[in-house]
Parts: C-alpha cells; sequence; structure tokens
C-alpha cells in the first residue's frame, strides 16, 4: 500500500525525449513511498511518437539521506543522497499511451529522506539510449 503519491509529469507538462531535436517519445508518472516507509514507489505511462521498433520506457532511482533539510519540499539538502539504485520500465512502442507500469525499490532503513528520480529514454538497439534529464520528488516529511 502506498502513501499518497505526487506526480513527477503529467500529461499537460511531460517529460519528452528527443533525438538530435525531434520529439521521440514522452512520458508521464506518480512517485511515493509505501506506509511502512520501506520501499519507493513509481508509476509510469509512455508515448512513443515514432513507434519505429526502438520503443520508449521510463528510468527510476529511490534515493535516501540523513542529517537535517530545511528547503522546501527537502529537495535542496546539504546531505549527499545515497542509493542510486535503478530499476526500468518495459518499453513500450505504439504512438497512444501505454498502461500504467508500476516500478519499486526497497529504501534503507538508516535514511531521513526520500526520493524517486525519473527519466524517459528511447530504446536505442546500438547506441546508448536518447534520454530526458531526471526530475525528482522528494518525500515531504523525515520517515
Amino acid at each position: 500500500m502506498a502513501s499518497a503519491r505526487s506526480p513527477w509529469a503529467t500529461t499537460k507538462s511531460p517529460l519528452i525525449v528527443r533525438e538530435n531535436g525531434p520529439w521521440q517519445g514522452k512520458g508521464v508518472g506518480s512517485w511515493g513511498i509505501d506506509s511502512q516507509v520501506t520501499k519507493s514507489h513509481g508509476t509510469a505511462r509512455m508515448f512513443d511518437y515514432k513507434a519505429n521498433n526502438n520503443g520508449i520506457h521510463v528510468r527510476m532511482r529511490s534515493q535516501f539521506n540523513s542529517g537535517y533539510c530545511y528547503q522546501p519540499e527537502y529537495t535542496s539538502c546539504t546531505q549527499k543522497w545515497f542509493g542510486s539504485n535503478e530499476v526500468q520500465s518495459p518499453s513500450w512502442g505504439w504512438s497512444r499511451w501505454s498502461g500504467t507500469h508500476y516500478l519499486s525499490y526497497k529504501l534503507s532503513t538508516g535514511g531521513d529522506y526520500a526520493r524517486g528520480l525519473f527519466k524517459v529514454c528511447e530504446t536505442q538497439k546500438w547506441d546508448p539510449d536518447d534520454c530526458t534529464d531526471w526530475t525528482y520528488r522528494a518525500h515531504p516529511r523525515k520517515y
């Protein structure tokens, strides 16, 4: 069971992946932690503009830190973030929105704050994937 989620991107403001300028695809979703504060949970939906057999996928990293954070939403702490373990959605290759994909990763019990980082990528067969920059959402209170 997940706690309240916050969007990392919405259909009105999706993350858009480009390859040398043109749009390849986009992604939206949300992030939160479970009520037992043991897992980071993300959702992802993708849209492939080209449907050219490359496909679009979403990557999620879960991070935690320890210490006091005073900045809004705990996203600008002077504390370092740890635990950049990454999970990835299946690739989606159609010019319509995918169903919802669920991503999760275990959180450290020693952390004080958590955040989920997301990027949208076009799957490349022979080259590195084209991806957006990371965007993130942080848990709004100490856990």
